[in-house]
């Protein structure tokens, strides 16, 4: 889904790599959950990397408004 940006909560994407994990191709999750499936990957990837820590939102240094 190009040009639509949303945050997705730790809890969601936890959920989304745990059924990954559990033998649901990407490919199918991104046609059901509308991320995309490089994503999911990446999360996977973090996920049993870092653990759930590796799923948190990241805060970003700098003021937003300066944009």
């Amino acid at each position: 889904m190009a040009g639509k940006y949303v945050v997705r909560s730790k809890e969601e994407k936890l959920s989304i790599v745990k059924r990954n994990l559990a033998g649901e191709t990407s490919r199918a999750l991104e046609r059901e959950t509308g991320c995309g499936h490089r994503l999911i990957q990446e999360w996977t990837k973090k996920y049993l990397a870092e653990g759930e820590v590796g799923l948190e939102q990241k805060k970003k240094p700098g003021n937003p408004l300066s944009r």
